[in-house]
């Protein structure tokens, strides 16, 4: 998964580099644990939201990559509804990868209202 989201609170460790495809802005390249996560994607207008269980098996910063990549396999039976989601229907295209499986807690929040 590229293009998502992370604080540098939960990184191990990061580093700004230059965005190879945009040469007047910078990117945070963080190493991210590996472990237990949950993905997490809200609409602008709040209405609409993404929320799965993962596990993110590595996190790639190399060179040649313009910013974190994150390798997750998404938990039991949310698998074929993630692939469903990301190829047909996308909320957006920046996701926010939250260590820990915390999507009880998003949904509770999201059900507000």
């Amino acid at each position: 998964m590229s293009r998502t989201t992370f604080t540098v609170l939960v990184t191990m460790s990061c580093k700004i580099i230059s965005k190879i495809i945009h040469v007047r802005q910078c990117a945070i390249s963080g190493n991210i644990p590996v472990g237990d996560a949950t993905v997490f994607k809200v609409s602008g207008d709040l209405n609409t939201y993404f929320c799965c269980p993962a596990e993110l098996l590595k996190c790639q910063s190399e060179a040649s990559l313009c910013r974190t990549q994150a390798v997750l396999k998404i938990k039991g039976d949310a698998e074929a509804i993630c692939r469903d989601y990301f190829l047909k229907k996308p909320v957006g295209n920046h996701h926010i990868i939250f260590p820990g499986d915390h999507q009880a807690l998003f949904e509770a929040f999201m059900f507000q209202g």
